[in-house]
């Protein structure tokens, strides 16, 4: 009776303290819903941050949902901060099962939706169509009756597919988005202007760009919404400056519309900026181009943006040129030849994506594994140690095991030295051929790089001076493209006598740009790394990398595939690597030869490493490597 009576009191504790916490989670949530239409953000961003961490505590998954959701909208939109974003999204995922229906129906494609947004701005386009195409099943077969969220996710699934040259299905998202039930005046122009920037930025086709978006003007005019019509128009206005289909009177005309409907942003609006930069520069007037270059200048490296910068850069190298002071015009060419380095890489980089789950489910088979091996082990000790009247015999058995252990120990340990001479020589002899490498790549960009760069502006300058009309002469066209190839074809092999990203950036890395530069049409290549990353020493990575690269040329000369998948896991003190194609295979017995697997062996070899090679007709081909740390 008494037990009865303490269990009694001890659940209606319970009770009163879930009653008081959820209580005060609910002061801090209405609390930070009250302060939303205010500037400070940071206070509001902690009220809600307190209510997740103690709705999380206790296991109040309604309100841990939606106090994540509303941490990562204000990570997204007004921090700026898409990463953390993201991050905190993830932590919403595993309530979302525990939720009631209703709950469901309305935080599911919320979740989704913002979550998708985020991987978007982090460059992960292909998880967040994965995201986006989640909230809209979710809303389909929930019967979520949201039609603003719908149309908001329409619109956002057409941007990021359009961002991946998807651009049919880009168009068809963005035309139900304006199509469907429910879509009010913000919504339609909204998706008007990116349908306008589709056409715009990826389809080349500025006419009907400008039809979409002046769709997008009509409306905003009728809102009064500045910021917004003032955008339209300097994007419009910087489609016409573009060469493929310029047009500077046009583009003036915007331009001054945009000017026209908030003057003072004409300080801080980079795309107008820009563009009355590129206005400039074609008419001739290279000191006030300069003026609005070195303005943007400013700007884009305030902001972090590179790809603006870059085209400050362009426009002050060429600006300075025709003004004849190619001191400035060279030291700027210089800067833009550096940024587009920065950005190639940079671009590669966000082609990256890693699956972790793959990851743990190997850890988990590889766990399981050995659970089956330790049970083996010990039903065998199990039937030796249940023979009765030999446990003398288990005993001499035992120090047989011991001894051949032993023996098996000391023999690893003699070729765990032998392999740890071999990869010091390998070094030694890396070091210096690197070095050489190094050398030459360095003299060849900074001589001939430097030349040929002077070369390519005294050219441009050439066609601007000369008393004949040279922009139309075949030999003079000719002439710039030749020196405009020599300079790729320099840069090419500076990049292959040592690629600085080898020396500077993990062996993933390297392998991304290597990537990045397959121009096989109907050809892919794909990577995945899983495991803790370790630092690889750069003359095992560089042996790696070349490996690698043959296997790449080999599957695209000789595969007849349309895919290699090169995986990198990281394990214990090991590298295990596999490349697996498609393709149609070969007798591995009849083309060893002619496959190069002999170069890529000894590459691996060098490394203290082995590879194997599992081939057959029609089966495709796989090379797994494993190389110690």
């Amino acid at each position: 009776m008494q037990l009865a009576a303490q269990e009694q009191k001890s659940i209606s504790t319970g009770r009163a303290r879930w009653s008081a916490d959820t209580a005060m989670i609910s002061a801090y949530i209405r609390r930070a819903d009250s302060l939303q239409t205010l500037v400070d953000t940071d206070s509001l961003f902690v009220l809600y941050q307190e209510a997740s961490k103690l709705s999380r505590q206790i296991g109040y998954d309604r309100a841990t949902v939606y106090t994540l959701c509303k941490m990562g909208d204000i990570y997204f939109n007004h921090k700026k901060k898409f990463t953390q974003s993201k991050l905190t999204l993830y932590q919403a995922l595993p309530s979302l099962p525990r939720l009631s229906f209703k709950d469901q129906q309305r935080f599911v494609p919320m979740t989704y939706n913002l979550l998708a947004n985020a991987l978007y701005m982090n460059g992960q386009n292909d998880s967040a169509i994965h995201y986006y195409s989640l909230a809209l099943n979710a809303m389909k077969n929930m019967a979520v009756d949201n039609p603003k969220m719908l149309v908001e996710i329409y619109g956002n699934m057409g941007a990021v597919l359009s961002a991946s040259r998807q651009y049919t299905k880009g168009i068809e998202y963005l035309k139900k988005a304006l199509v469907s039930p429910g879509v009010d005046s913000s919504d339609l122009a909204k998706n008007y202007g990116n349908l306008g920037a589709l056409y715009a930025n990826f389809l080349n086709d500025m006419d009907s760009a400008t039809y979409w978006w002046q769709h997008a003007i009509t409306i905003y005019k009728a809102r009064s919404a500045k910021k917004e019509l003032q955008s339209i128009y300097a994007n419009i206005g910087t489609g016409w400056v573009l060469p493929a289909h310029q047009d500077i009177d046009k583009a003036q005309r915007y331009f001054d519309s945009a000017i026209a409907t908030d003057p003072t942003a004409i300080n801080s609006n980079i795309t107008l900026i820009q563009g009355l930069c590129g206005t400039n520069y074609y008419r001739g007037n290279y000191g006030e181009a300069i003026r609005y270059a070195l303005q943007s200048l400013d700007i884009a490296t305030v902001n972090g943006d590179r790809e603006k910068e870059q085209y400050a850069y362009w426009a002050l190298s060429y600006s300075y040129a025709h003004l004849g002071d190619t001191q400035k015009a060279h030291q700027y060419q210089r800067r833009l030849s550096f940024l587009e380095d920065s950005l190639h890489d940079e671009k590669i980089m966000k082609s990256i994506s890693e699956s972790e789950s793959k990851y743990r489910l190997f850890e988990k088979n590889n766990e399981l594994a050995e659970n089956k091996a330790r049970l083996y082990r010990q039903r065998l000790w199990l039937t030796a140690s249940l023979g009765g009247g030999i446990i003398l015999a288990g005993a001499l058995l035992g120090i047989i095991f011991y001894a051949r252990q032993r023996q098996r120990l000391q023999a690893g340990r003699l070729r765990n030295m032998e392999q740890q001479q071999q990869i010091d020589q390998l070094r030694v002899k890396m070091e210096a051929e690197e070095n050489e490498r190094a050398r030459i790549a360095r003299e060849l960009h900074d001589g001939l790089g430097v030349l040929l760069s002077a070369a390519k502006i005294n050219h441009h300058l050439l066609g601007k001076t000369a008393s004949t009309d040279l922009s139309h002469n075949t030999a003079y066209r000719e002439s710039g493209e030749i020196i405009t190839q020599i300079y790729g074809e320099l840069r090419s092999v500076t990049q292959n006598l040592i690629p600085d990203y080898i020396a500077h950036k993990s062996l993933e890395d390297a392998l991304s740009v290597l990537i990045a530069k397959v121009d096989a049409p109907g050809f892919r290549v794909g990577l995945q790394a899983y495991g803790e990353r370790r630092e690889i020493h750069p003359e095992i990575s560089f042996a790696i990398y070349r490996a690698i690269e043959e296997i790449v040329n080999n599957a695209i000369k000789h595969s007849g595939g349309t895919e290699l998948m090169i995986q990198l896991l990281y394990h214990n003190d090991q590298l295990h690597i596999t490349t697996e194609d498609d393709g149609k295979g070969f007798d591995a017995q009849k083309n060893y030869l002619g496959m190069g697997l002999n170069n890529i062996t000894r590459r691996i070899e060098k490394t203290g490493g082995y590879i194997t090679l599992s081939a057959m007709q029609g089966k495709g081909t796989m090379y797994s490597m494993e190389i110690p740390y």
